[in-house]
């Protein structure tokens, strides 16, 4: 499992020299103003539903307001995107951030208005899956990608409990309290989740995330089937069909309390300026996962 450092929300403490540990970033306000700088932090802390999430800076490409054009009007709450995909919902916990700017040969600190941003990119492109994934959706918003071979689900019967790791399941089915089991193998098992909540690992993103049973909204196998066509088109990229695995969990996808219901205006919004120059944006991985 991968170790993260944890360090806290320190920046700049001496403005004047630049962080050999710094992060660039590209910050974008509302009143349009937009700095490009450094941060020094590693790990972006999410208050969600599923806990706070330590969320490795390298691992973030872009962070949005969940409603509204700023942070204010989202009450602080924010779409996480990761650069392989996955989406995360809650508050951005403590985002006063100082940044350093390169201007008339000095490093000068300037603090962010962070009620005001309304867009936060990382450099880095998309990590693009070579294979299906498995995807978990939370009736809190949270969209993201796990590791089958390191994730289980524990059911148990009158012939035992039973603990296949998600890579084994072909499909998870429920039904009330019993919950089916269709292995790869072609074995077929029925019974009850033996925890209250489920845990997954992830390759991107934090270690791990723990999920009540009441929160899933679906978990699947899919195979986006897009990766070489999209390298082949424009950074703006084409709406494409992804093609879905079976295996679902039934349950509505809902926005994290607060939230808005109509939040792909925001992904239309930072679709519409995608600029091809470095900075991250999830306008591909978006219209895969759609």
């Amino acid at each position: 499992m991968r170790r993260v450092a944890i360090l806290s929300a320190v920046f700049f403490a001496n403005a004047c020299n630049e962080p050999s540990d710094s992060t660039p970033v590209r910050a974008v306000l509302e009143d349009g103003q937009v700095l490009v700088g450094q941060v020094r932090t590693d790990t972006l802390f999410l208050e969600s539903a599923l806990g706070t999430l330590p969320i490795p800076l390298a691992d973030v490409g872009e962070v949005l307001p969940v409603e509204g054009s700023d942070l204010q009007g989202s009450s602080g709450y924010v779409t996480v995107w990761l650069r392989n995909g996955s989406e995360f919902r809650g508050k951005w916990a403590d985002p006063e951030l100082q940044m350093g700017l390169e201007i008339g040969g000095k490093n000068l600190a300037v603090d962010l208005p962070a009620n005001e941003l309304t867009r936060f990119q990382m450099q880095g492109g998309e990590i693009w899956p070579g294979a299906p994934v498995y995807r978990v959706r939370t009736h809190s918003g949270d969209d993201f990608l796990v590791d089958p071979e390191a994730s289980r689900i524990e059911v148990t019967n009158e012939l035992g409990t039973f603990a296949p790791y998600l890579s084994e399941c072909a499909s998870i089915v429920p039904n009330g309290d019993v919950w089916t089991l269709t292995l790869h193998t072609g074995t077929i098992l029925k019974g009850a989740v033996t925890a209250d909540a489920l845990q997954f690992d992830l390759e991107v993103g934090p270690d791990e995330v723990e999920v009540p049973i009441e929160r899933i909204a679906s978990m699947s196998w899919e195979d986006w089937g897009v990766q070489e066509q999209y390298l082949a088109q424009p950074a703006a990229g084409l709406p494409m069909e992804a093609t879905r695995g079976s295996g679902v969990i039934s349950g509505e996808y809902e926005l994290i309390e607060e939230a808005a219901e109509d939040v792909d205006n925001v992904y239309r919004r930072a679709r519409s300026v995608d600029r091809g120059d470095g900075w991250f944006s999830n306008g591909r991985l978006y219209d895969a996962k759609h």
